[in-house]
């Protein structure tokens, strides 16, 4: 779904079925339930297309205003991920951008072309 519209900038009149991962959409919707969320398909369409970006992009970031949740969806995500799972497989940290100067937080190209990752 995130890139249909790309798609049906390139090939006009092409049209294309959205593939979803039912696996991962049915753990969302068990997570969701197990915390008590009021889910309906566009709050699992949101966490399945969050995913969709992890899985393409280097980094993303969720923007919004307050109350869209943000934290409901990256948090629903980590908890399908580790869904019956002995051993917590996806672990989040908070970072402080504030503590840490950009090259610490997103890495950075020394002069000597090699790359030192960021936090």
């Amino acid at each position: 779904p995130i890139f249909l519209r790309l798609v049906n900038d390139l090939f006009m009149g092409l049209t294309v079925t959205s593939k979803v991962d039912e696996n991962l959409k049915e753990k969302i919707v068990r997570v969701a339930k197990e915390r008590g969320l009021q889910y309906d398909e566009m709050f699992v369409n949101k966490t399945c297309n969050f995913q969709e970006l992890l899985d393409v992009r280097h980094s993303v970031m969720l923007l919004g205003p307050a109350g869209c949740a943000k934290t409901t969806i990256w948090k629903t995500l980590q908890g399908a991920h580790n869904l019956d799972k002995p051993k917590k497989t996806c672990v989040a940290e908070t970072v402080n951008p504030k503590a840490v100067t950009g090259d610490e937080l997103y890495g950075y190209m020394t002069l000597a072309k090699d790359w030192k990752d960021g936090v």
